[in-house]
């Protein structure tokens, strides 16, 4: 979830904001815990953002939910941090790791063209995962964005080492021991590319005695375990997650939205039932934005403007991804919401083309839809509303194929989580499609997955099962 604090933020009406050129920042959030307590760590890769939660034992048996995530600055010219950056990792030619997340995308992008060949530059690696077969016992290799290859279990493990890095500084600490890691795994990762998964683990120098691997959805039924009541609207508790209880888990992210029907055991987990995984996450709307840009400026234009200004460029979609989460709800069909973008793609435009972009816009197709003065881009609430449309098609249909099967029957929550999840017109098309289920969206639903790997952490069988002692 991205925090923006407004009383941090000065954006007079047609003027940028003044940016200084420097590295991305990292909020300042250490929580030093003694070397004798034990901690259990969690770390999610997600096909467009990753991160890392925590907790201590002895605050697990005071308030479970008393869990510590890490937060990134996620623009450095103003006051707005993620509770998650992106599964991107820039390793240099001696395959050490150069940068990770939002860093590794702003130093990529402001490269020399002639250094990247001296670069491997991975981005949403776990989608290239999913989509590959594994033979079992083997390992994998994938591709970078300019098709160098290196294995699936190394960029992997290169990047638990950069979240192991980050935590033992987190925490004040320059050893591994009473740490105990969960890792999570999407539903329909089979166990070859569970053993992918684990070997990279190995390969981060994390004992195999001192990790487990669990299901993202089981993950998430731990966190459901510990919300018995959940308080909707401020109008009701509802006993929500009790045994024998069926709903449909939808956890969408930024690449992907994985769709799974599951039951609640006695125990606190979930057996699943259904399970769906598609293309449909909140990067679906993102293309959709800049694909009206380039109708605008042209594809050849974007393409240069991305080349010799890449840290706007970068901006730009860093600040549509806080834009798309506005709750616009109580604004006419014809209000318009306000975006800013980086004025030097307007001036490029216009001393290219000899054409004010305004002008442009218009004959574009696009009048009544947005307008575009200086760094101001205004859409109407439905141009806005428009750019979910094909995010949200493949969304409807992968939850009525999961809702049709026979097992999902009685099926009546619908639960969300994930980044995307916390996007207001995403819950409001949910709501409306699907009445009369109950939709519900917890607290923290970009970390549901992180938290509940956690708590599943902190069970005393997951560890002893295996002859450790967490």
């Amino acid at each position: 979830m991205v925090m923006i604090r407004d009383t941090d933020v000065n954006m007079a009406e047609g003027q940028a904001p003044h940016r200084q050129d420097q590295k991305i920042e990292v909020e300042d959030s250490k929580r030093p815990i003694d070397n004798c307590e034990k901690i259990v760590a969690a770390v999610d890769f997600g096909t467009a953002y990753s991160g890392y939660c925590f907790s201590a034992n002895r605050d697990y048996h005071k308030n479970p939910l008393e869990i510590t995530s890490r937060t990134w600055k996620y623009f450095h010219w103003m006051k707005a941090y993620s509770n998650k950056i992106p599964t991107t990792i820039l390793i240099d030619k001696d395959k050490n790791v150069k940068s990770f997340g939002f860093e590794a995308e702003m130093e990529y992008a402001e490269m020399e063209e002639t250094d990247h060949k001296a670069y491997y530059y991975f981005q949403r690696f776990k989608m290239k995962i999913s989509r590959q077969h594994v033979t079992k016992g083997e390992d994998m290799n994938i591709k970078d964005i300019s098709g160098k290859e290196l294995s699936a279990s190394f960029v992997i493990g290169r990047s638990i080492q950069y979240f192991k890095k980050e935590l033992l500084q987190q925490i004040d600490r320059t050893s591994l021991e009473n740490i105990y890691w969960v890792f999570t795994y999407p539903g329909l990762w089979d166990f070859d590319k569970q053993g992918v998964l684990a070997n990279a683990v190995i390969e981060a120098g994390i004992p195999k005695e001192k990790f487990v691997l669990t299901e993202e959805a089981q993950a998430v039924s731990y966190y459901l375990h510990h919300l018995p009541y959940y308080k909707q609207d401020n109008k009701s508790n509802m006993p929500v997650f009790v045994e024998g209880r069926k709903y449909l888990l939808l956890d969408a992210g930024g690449g992907t939205i994985d769709i799974t029907v599951n039951q609640m055991q006695r125990d606190g987990t979930s057996k699943t039932l259904t399970t769906t995984s598609g293309p449909y996450g909140g990067t679906i709307v993102d293309k959709a934005f800049e694909t009206t840009v380039c109708t605008i400026v042209g594809q050849t234009l974007m393409d240069d403007f991305i080349k010799t200004h890449p840290s706007d460029y970068i901006e730009m979609m860093r600040n549509f991804e806080v834009f798309k989460r506005r709750n616009i709800s109580k604004l006419g069909k014809a209000e318009k919401v306000l975006l800013r973008i980086p004025i030097n793609l307007k001036n490029m435009y216009e001393a290219k083309n000899n054409l004010e972009i305004s002008e442009r816009v218009q004959r574009a197709g696009y009048d009544g839809k947005l307008t575009w003065k200086d760094d101001q881009f205004r859409m109407t609430k439905m141009f806005f509303i428009s750019l979910f449309e094909e995010a949200f098609e493949g969304i409807k249909q992968s939850i009525r194929e999961n809702l049709e099967n026979e097992k999902a029957k009685d099926t009546d929550i619908i639960l969300m989580v994930g980044g995307f999840s916390e996007s207001s017109q995403m819950k409001q098309m949910i709501e409306d499609e699907f009445k009369p289920l109950k939709v519900i969206i917890p607290p923290e639903a970009e970390l549901a997955v992180l938290r509940g790997a956690v708590l599943y952490g902190h069970q005393p069988v997951v560890f002893h099962a295996c002859g450790r002692n967490p």
